[in-house]
């Protein structure tokens, strides 16, 4: 179906007069009847077909050939500091252990804010004990 126009432009020189009802109404049934088709059969997008990893970088390959890569993936430089020991000034991504009970934490800004870690599942801690060593660990490290 061909949409008349009334006016010259990119779509050619137009009808040059007013459009008669059934023109009108014939365009707006050629734009529903499209518009129908694109809601009953949408494109399908691309999907990922591969995602492959060299050093520190990322490429994502789609199934339409599509490539998106090489990404750069950051990767953190985390230090084993051991045990904690009280009075260290511990910094960004030291990891320590507190503990013999498979309790860790990492530091995530410079000082003595940590983000303790259970290293057990929670099913081989006692009720309550992991989250309780996580606060002893908190309150140790912050007084």
């Amino acid at each position: 179906m061909t949409i008349t126009y009334r006016t010259p432009g990119a779509w050619g020189p137009g009808k040059g007069a007013n459009l008669t009802a059934a023109e009108v109404d014939g365009n707006f049934h050629g734009l529903a009847t499209r518009l129908v088709a694109v809601e009953t059969n949408p494109a399908q997008p691309a999907q990922i077909e591969a995602i492959t990893s060299s050093g520190s970088a990322l490429t994502i390959t789609m199934d339409n050939g599509d490539i998106y890569g090489p990404l750069p993936v950051p990767a953190a430089a985390l230090r084993f500091m051991g045990t904690w020991v009280s009075g260290t000034a511990y910094m960004k991504n030291d990891v320590v252990r507190f503990g013999n009970d498979g309790v860790e934490g990492t530091a995530v800004e410079r000082g003595v804010h940590f983000v303790c870690h259970l290293l057990k599942p929670a099913s081989q801690h006692r009720q309550g004990d992991g989250v309780e060593r996580c606060r002893q660990f908190h309150i140790n490290l912050t007084h």
